[in-house]
Order: C-alpha cells, then structure tokens, then sequence
C-alpha cells in the first residue's frame, strides 16, 4: 500500500524537484495532442527556472504549491492562487494552475488527492469559484475535471506560442 504525503512547497531549494514532475509528465501527456515542437521547446533548465520564479512569488503569498510523495518519491503536484482571468474577480474567484502527476501514477488517487488540497485551501482563503484551463484536445484531463465536478464554460482561447491549440475553461463553486 503506497503511503501519500502531501507537502507545501515554501523554498526555491525544491524548484527542481517540481520541475522534474512538470517535465516528466508534460512530455509524456502531451506527446499525442500537442505538436512535438512546442512540448519540447522548454528544457527541464526553463521549467526549473520557471518554478524557482514560481516559489519565490508563491512565499510572497500569491499562492500555495503542493507536492505530493507516494513512498518518499515525488508523484505529482498543483499550483493554485487566485485567478489571473480579468474577466473573472480575484477576490473570489481562484485558478489552479497546474496539477501534473507522473505518469506512472496516474489513476493511482494523486491528482484526486492533490486537487481535493487545492480546494480545501482555496475555501479556507474565501474563494468562491475554482477555475482551470486545459488543453482542449486533452480528453484525459477534461474527464478528470468533469469528474471532480467541474463544467466548462465558455471561455476559450488559443495557447500562447501554439495557436493552433486552444485552451477551454472549466469552473466549479467552493463549497
């Protein structure tokens, strides 16, 4: 039986070890929906870059990163903070911003767990509303949503850098 733990990311020392998630499981989710050029065009160097900018914002309280360990070994992660839509009321509506599991982890209660975090903190903070953008060509990750009750909404947009590529909406009340 595996042992899940879940921690807050507080110092920019664990930049790489969040990075190495995001990398692994970005190549891996993505190699069948994206074009291979723009899964590919960040290095594991750029996303470690990326997530010390990441902490280092999150500690100054513009949101909370959590990782999740399954045996003492790093299986997943989320961001989340409150939204960056302007479309939409940062005072009450929160993102997340990201949940990656490694793939040899998925379907294993990590993103589940994770994404229960998130909303657990997001509520505690006074968040109203929980958002997410995904992919759209991203079935796995849509039915992961719409399972944890989200909808989609109609916002829609296209991915900086892979236009060809939109990013649809999903959203979900805190309760």
């Amino acid at each position: 039986m595996s042992q899940i733990k879940i921690e807050i990311i507080k110092s920019v020392d664990d930049a790489g070890r969040v990075a190495r998630v995001h990398w692994v499981t970005r190549q891996k989710a993505y190699a069948d929906i994206l074009p291979r050029e723009y899964v590919s065009q960040r290095s594991f160097g750029d996303l470690e870059r990326h997530w010390y900018d990441n902490i280092e914002k999150s500690a100054q309280d513009k949101g909370t990163i959590w990782i999740a360990q399954s045996n003492g070994f790093d299986a997943g992660f989320a961001a989340a903070g409150a939204t960056r839509d302007e479309d939409l009321d940062g005072k009450t509506a929160a993102e997340l911003y990201y949940i990656y599991v490694m793939p040899d982890y998925w379907g294993t209660g990590i993103g589940k767990k994770l994404f229960d975090q998130a909303c657990d903190e997001m509520k505690k903070s006074k968040f109203k509303e929980l958002t997410v953008w995904v992919y759209e060509p991203n079935a796995f990750a849509r039915k992961f949503y719409e399972r944890q009750g989200m909808k989609l909404t109609k916002a829609k947009r296209p991915v900086t850098g892979c236009e060809s590529t939109m990013v649809v909406r999903y959203s979900m009340p805190l309760k």
